[in-house]
Formats: C-alpha cells, structure tokens, sequence
C-alpha cells in the first residue's frame, strides 16, 4: 500500500507542475525584453534621423529586427505579433521601416515629421511589448497603440524659405472688437502730479 501511496503522491505532483506550466505557455521572457530594448533603440534613431544617414546604424537595426521576428519562433507561432512586426518593419508602412526608408532616399527627416514618427512607432512597439506580455494570458491589446493607425502627412519636399509666408509691408494693426477696449488698472493721473515736486 505504500508504494501505490507514493505513485498517487508522484502523479499528483506531476499534475501540479504540468498545470503550473501552463500559465507560461508561450510567454517568451527573450522576446519580451527584445521587444522593449528595440523601442528604445528605434526611438533613438528616430532622434538621429534629423543629420545625415547613418546606414551602419540603420542597417544594424533591420538586422535586430530580423532576429527578433525569428525568435518567436522557436517559443511558438503567434499571428499577432507576427503582424505587428510585419507593420514595423514594413518599408511602405507608417512605422520605422518606413521612417529608414525614407531617412535614406530622401535625407534628414524634419523636426515635425520626426516627432510624428516617434509617436506612431512608440504606439507601434507598446502594441507588440502588449502582445508579448499578454501571450500567456491571451489578455487583448487592442486598445494599446491604437494612435499607431492614425494616417501620417506626406513628406512634403520644398525649400524651408517658400514653406513660410512672406510678412506683410506697412500693414495696419488689426482694429479691436468694439467692446474689448483695454482696461486700466488705475485711475489715469493728471500730467502735473506726475511731476516730481522739487
């Protein structure tokens, strides 16, 4: 009787582990901290994109986006975070693959522009870091980077001198509203008590 006591205690050990197990089914902690280290590291690209392109730079960061979307791999398939790789990678997209495409055929990308840019891929990634976090749980995402969709202005490639208006000459001041005359604090002082007595 002892030995099938010890099986029971075995096996209900054994369920134990097997049902502990499955709340981390898929969590890859790997690719979670990927996830979080290439925001950071896109991001501060993003900040460079405003000189010259730095191609070592940009290209390194395509590689580790390459390994990142491999790595899930291995941990199990999983269609939304694929997806959500595919938007960030995407050259024709609205995120960094774009923001490197552009950066390299068009030059330096303008300070409006760039900060539209890190807004959309800083949505983009807190989506996938999401999804990452939430693969045990299965907990949806879908309201995190929901401004990552928000279409983006074109390019616009004109000289900054013709962007701005020409200021106006001789032109007379606006005339107030009637009723919005300026009010005074104090009472207005007669021209002699504003002289100093000697």
């Amino acid at each position: 009787m002892a030995s099938g006591s010890g099986w029971r205690i075995l096996g209900g050990l054994a369920a134990l582990v097997a049902l502990a197990g499955c709340g981390t089914v898929g969590f890859d902690a790997a690719s979670y901290q990927s996830a979080v280290q290439l925001k950071y590291e896109t991001l501060t690209l993003v900040d460079q994109s405003s000189g010259r392109y730095n191609k070592t730079a940009a290209e390194s960061l395509l590689a580790k986006y390459a390994a990142a979307v491999d790595a899930p791999a291995k941990s199990g398939p999983n269609a939304a975070i694929a997806d959500q790789w595919a938007a960030i990678r995407d050259p024709g997209g609205v995120s960094a693959g774009n923001l490197i495409q552009t950066w390299k055929t068009k030059g330096p990308i303008p300070p409006a522009r760039r900060a539209e840019r890190k807004r959309m891929i800083a949505a983009h990634f807190d989506r996938l870091i999401c999804l990452e976090s939430n693969r045990q749980s299965g907990e949806s995402c879908d309201n995190v980077g929901s401004g990552a969709e928000a279409p983006i202005s074109p390019i616009i490639d004109t000289p900054r001198a013709a962007a701005k208006p020409a200021p106006k000459r001789n032109a007379k001041p606006a005339a107030e509203p009637p009723g919005d005359e300026p009010e005074m604090e104090t009472e207005p002082q007669p021209a002699d008590a504003a002289k100093p007595a000697r």
